[in-house]
């Protein structure tokens, strides 16, 4: 929609175009190269509070950034991402910003080219991520005000869906006794 795409002006005073806001990249795949966001030549997009998750290619699951692209994710989710070289790749002439993001579980290890800081690596609690409900529990750390929130602001493109996380306190003499 008209509101999802804005133009960003970056701290270095420079325009950065498209603006994508509360975006969700879920599910994509590549055989080659960039799973879900592909980035040539002089593309610098600004993504604010997008949610990148289960997206494979060979390299750069989530992003591939080359020729001159200069890409920043803030208050994102980059979770889930399949096997291959990179989470996010940047080739020499390329670079990625992530910042106050959470990075989380991805199969090539969470791996960022750029400049990342900022971003803290624990799993988002998504409500169900095998049905891509990806609402967040109440205790996730994407959440504002919870442990972990790497900007004390929603991360991810949802808000809080289900009330409880699957996980209920126990003492580890219950958890031995699941295994006798």
């Amino acid at each position: 929609t008209r509101d999802e795409v804005q133009s960003f002006v970056a701290g270095d005073g420079e325009t950065r175009l498209p603006a994508l806001l509360r975006c969700l990249f879920v599910d994509n795949s590549a055989s080659d190269y960039a799973g879900a966001i592909d980035l040539q030549t002089d593309c610098s997009p600004h993504l604010a509070n997008c949610t990148l998750v289960g997206n494979t290619a060979p390299q750069g699951g989530a992003l591939y950034g080359t020729g001159a692209s200069f890409p920043t994710l803030t208050g994102g989710i980059i979770a889930f991402t399949g096997p291959g070289s990179s989470t996010a790749y940047c080739d020499g002439t390329s670079a990625s910003t992530v910042a106050y993001s959470v990075v989380f579980g991805n199969a090539p290890g969470d791996s960022l080219c750029g400049d990342h800081h900022d971003n803290a690596f624990l799993d988002p609690l998504f409500c169900d991520v095998t049905t891509r409900d990806l609402t967040l529990a109440s205790d996730s750390p994407c959440l504002p005000g919870n442990a972990g929130n790497p900007s004390d602001a929603l991360v991810g493109a949802l808000d809080q869906g289900c009330a409880d996380s699957p996980v209920e306190p126990t003492t580890w003499g219950k958890i031995k006794c699941l295994f006798r």
